[in-house]
């Protein structure tokens, strides 16, 4: 019922201390964790904490087949996962992208890093054209690691992060904090 529900909800947020963020995800977890079992003493809803309301039965929910996907929540560094055989896979299908020699790029922008690249529009919007690349910064670190796939001037990237064709919506996917962003680069011939 709706009265357990908010006495549950109330409990679990009460239970985490203030300092710590509690993301939906694990608020979920907490919620389905009260379904598996209506009498677990931590959550436990009796006729004290709601007067003229009797116990919930206890209701066993079969968890092996029930998972959340990860997100990013911003509540401190965190990553969001990601393979790179599935962003090549997704980058393959994606449209934008261009016949000259191009590559994958994963700009790793976790613990406060910015992208360091200096981007203009270019080609009726379509695309952003690197002008430059930061000492410090992801674009920096991918080329330092990379040196076969260099983000260099005059390179464009055409998809941001599933984003192509609109350079508002790209430069908004690319700076997303504590996420590893894949950019999809044409090399100029």
């Amino acid at each position: 019922s709706a009265a357990v529900l908010f006495c549950s909800i109330s409990r679990i947020t009460r239970s985490h201390a203030p300092s710590r963020c509690t993301s939906p995800v694990d608020i979920m977890f907490e919620l389905l964790s009260l379904l598996r079992c209506c009498h677990n003493p931590m959550y436990d809803v009796d006729a004290s904490v709601v007067p003229g309301l009797p116990r919930a039965k206890k209701f066993d929910l079969d968890m092996s087949s029930f998972s959340l996907p990860t997100v990013p929540v911003d509540c401190g560094p965190q990553l969001a996962p990601a393979s790179e055989g599935a962003v090549e896979e997704k980058v393959e299908t994606s449209k934008g992208a261009g016949k000259g020699k191009d590559f994958l790029a994963l700009l790793d922008l976790s613990r406060g890093k910015h992208a360091g690249l200096g981007i203009v529009p270019r080609h009726k919007g379509r695309c952003l054209e690197i002008v430059m690349v930061l000492d410090e910064g992801a674009g920096a670190l991918w080329n330092k690691e990379n040196p076969a796939k260099l983000l260099t001037r005059g390179c464009r990237i055409v998809w941001v992060d599933g984003v192509s064709g609109d350079v508002e919506q790209m430069m908004k996917a690319s700076t997303q904090p504590n996420k590893l962003i894949p950019i999809r680069v044409e090399v100029p011939p």
